[in-house]
Parts: C-alpha cells; structure tokens; sequence
C-alpha cells in the first residue's frame, strides 16, 4: 500500500472563478456575443445585428438558444409583427428555419409561417431529405401542422412544395440512415405514416395538386394496403398501425356519405387505372366500371364494400 501522504487541497482551489489575478470572471466573449445577437432580435435592431454577424471573430453562433430553447430566428418570427429585414440576414448567415418553421406551426403563426417559407434557402422544401430536417421527435412543420387540425397551415405548406415522404421498411434515406437502432427507423416510419393517413393532408393534397394527386378514397385504400401489411412486420407498433387502418376506412366512408345523388355515386365509382384494373386485363367493362367497389373487396375494406350506396348500384 502507498504510504505517499495526500497533498492537501485548499477549499479556495475549489471554488469556481479565477485561480489567477490574469483571469478574467467575465462570460466568454462568444457567450457575450450570442447574448447580445439574441437581445438584438428582440428589440429589432438590424443594424446591431448585422454588426455582430460581420464583425464576430470566430463567427458568432447563428443558432444559439435562450433558457427557454429559442433561438434568434424564432424570436424574430415570435412576434406580432415581424421585421423582413432581420429574417432575411438571420437566413443569410445560415439560421435553421426548420425549427422557426415548427415553432410557427406550434403556434398557430401563419404569418411568420408564411414569411420562412418565402425566404428559406431554395432547395429546402423535400425536408425528409435533409438530415438536419428531421428533429429529435422525428416530425417535420408539414407533419404537426397536420396532427394538430390547422388546415390552413398544411394547405401552405403543401403549396410550397412540402411533401411527408414515406419510409418503407427497406428505406435508405439520409433521415432513416442517420439512426442506428431499428426502433429508431421504426418510429420515424410510423410517425411519416401517421401523417400520410391523415384525412386532412390526403385532402389537402388532393386539392392543392388535383392535377397530379390521387383520388383521396383510392389514397386511403392504397395506404390501408401498405399499413396491413406493416401490422405484421412491425409487431411492436401493430396496434397503432390498425389503428390507423381503421381511421382510413371510416375516411373513405364519410367521403362517400358526401355523395347526394347516383351520379355523384357513378363518378367515383367509375375511376380507372387502378391497380384492380390493371392487374386484372379480362375484367369485364361492367366490373370496371365498378372497380373501387371491386378494389376494396380485393383489400379488404369491409366498411366501403356494406356502404349502402353500393347496393343502388
């Protein structure tokens, strides 16, 4: 056993501060600087802003937060009036707009949703594509403007060339190649799939893109195809994935519940290009004709296959 005797440790050497009078107790001098870029948002001082983001040596985080996680392009879009000029310089200088995007869509600030969407860097819009998109709860400003019912929002952003992108099981994209863990691409599969499903972003989509979107109840019969089957792939998430099958199915019925008269009934009924149809080249041009009916026998859809409309026809 050492018999070296402990140095003893003065409780001064403990205490935080300097330990030499040529130390300074003062905040670093970048600290200082994002205090100081974050204060000047907040008072909307463009041209101090544009002072510290020329002038700092090493430059200055862009996307430092505050106590409450904000960073300087979301306090300039938090506001009841925001100034263009501080955005355009925030965006210049490399501020994340996804996070002011979310924040936005949180908020209910179709405003400030609509001014980040005007100046964000081109190229920006596929946000499942880009990493850096995808924050730790793995959903993008289309995604929760849609789980939380602002129509409005999701209709913007769709406009915009917004899309939620589907990760299937043997997805290689950057955003399912950037985790690790299967439960980690799982959930990123579920939570694009929950928004996929969502009756207002397969509306929305339908009216924003009508000339190349799918008819909304072939979309969601599609989309129950694909969810049935990852019932029994992903077994952890089973119960969420018929869950949302479920939703599916009672879509398509209050869409055709909408129909008021046989014609609007034939209208929808009578779509081809299905996958029914073109799978099934004998089929008769009297089936055909009824080939959503037939589409939905084929997967299943018990709620559309007893809709009463279908026994007028």
């Amino acid at each position: 056993m050492d018999d070296t005797p402990l140095k003893e440790i003065k409780w001064e050497e403990l205490q935080p501060g300097p330990k030499s009078p040529d130390q300074k107790q003062s905040m670093p001098s970048n600290l200082t600087k994002e205090r100081e870029l974050r204060q000047a948002v907040c008072d909307g001082r463009y041209w101090t802003i544009r002072q510290i983001l020329e002038s700092s040596k090493p430059p200055v985080n862009i996307n430092c937060t505050d106590s409450s996680g904000k960073t300087p392009l979301v306090l300039a879009t938090d506001k009841r009036r925001v100034n263009i000029r501080i955005v355009q310089i925030l965006i210049k200088y490399g501020a994340n707009t996804e996070t002011a995007l979310l924040h936005a869509v949180s908020k209910n600030n179709i405003e400030s949703l609509k001014i980040l969407l005007r100046y964000r860097p081109e190229g920006s819009s596929d946000s499942s594509n880009n990493n850096e998109n995808i924050n730790i709860s793995y959903v993008t400003p289309l995604m929760l403007a849609a789980k939380i019912g602002n129509y409005e929002m999701v209709k913007v952003l769709i406009s915009h060339g917004e899309k939620v992108m589907e990760h299937p099981l043997a997805c290689k994209c950057c955003s399912c190649s950037s985790v690790e863990t299967n439960i980690g691409r799982a959930i990123i599969r579920l939570e694009s799939y929950k928004a996929l499903s969502n009756p207002m972003y397969i509306s929305a989509q339908y009216i924003v893109n009508s000339d190349i979107a799918e008819d909304p109840i072939y979309t969601a019969m599609v989309l129950k195809k694909k969810l049935r089957r990852l019932a029994i792939a992903e077994y952890e998430f089973k119960e969420e994935y018929l869950g949302l099958c479920k939703a599916l199915d009672d879509f398509s019925v209050s869409l055709l519940n909408e129909c008021q008269h046989i014609q609007e009934v034939q209208s929808v009924m009578n779509m081809r290009d299905t996958d029914s149809c073109k799978e099934d080249s004998t089929m008769p041009d009297e089936a055909k004709n009824l080939n959503i009916l037939n589409f939905a026998i084929k997967n299943h859809n018990e709620k559309v296959m007893i809709l009463r409309y279908f026994s007028i026809l």
